[in-house]
């Protein structure tokens, strides 16, 4: 069995397996339902596969309107807390455009101000980013 298996083309969606850790790679300017309909899956995974990790590839992330900011915070995180057992692990590489990582780091504020079940860091590159996850606690 391969150690990744990519489970949506648009924005990737790819199950890291081995590592056991769920890698959403977002690109462009995402429309809202598209927005809507990976994170479903990544839920519907994160169920199946009893995954708490993430790593969340924004490089490359033009724009996300605030209306897909708003039903993360609304609906996408409340419904991941009630999925994920264990404290959930995500590590963001930033976006290069400044209205992304603004919004990414308002929404990660907020969550963590509001719940305390999903921890956040934000990172420059990949690498670091995969580091983090592998020394992140299994538990908790």
């Amino acid at each position: 069995m391969p150690d990744s298996v990519i489970l949506y083309q648009h924005d990737t969606v790819t199950l890291c397996q081995e590592k056991h850790y769920l890698h959403l790679t977002w690109q462009g300017t995402i429309e809202l339902e598209t927005y809507q309909e990976v994170l479903n899956l990544a839920l519907k995974v994160v169920q199946e596969k009893h995954i708490h990790q993430f790593l969340i590839d924004q490089r490359n992330l033009e724009f996300v309107g605030i209306e897909a900011q708003a039903w993360l915070t609304v609906h996408w995180f409340p419904k991941l807390e009630k999925v994920t057992p264990q404290k959930a692990h995500m590590a963001i590489v930033r976006s290069k455009k400044l209205f992304v990582k603004v919004a990414s780091e308002t929404v990660a504020r907020r969550l963590n101000r509001d719940r305390d079940f999903c921890q956040i860091n934000y990172f420059e590159d990949i690498t670091t980013a995969q580091n983090w996850l592998s020394t992140s606690p299994s538990e908790g």
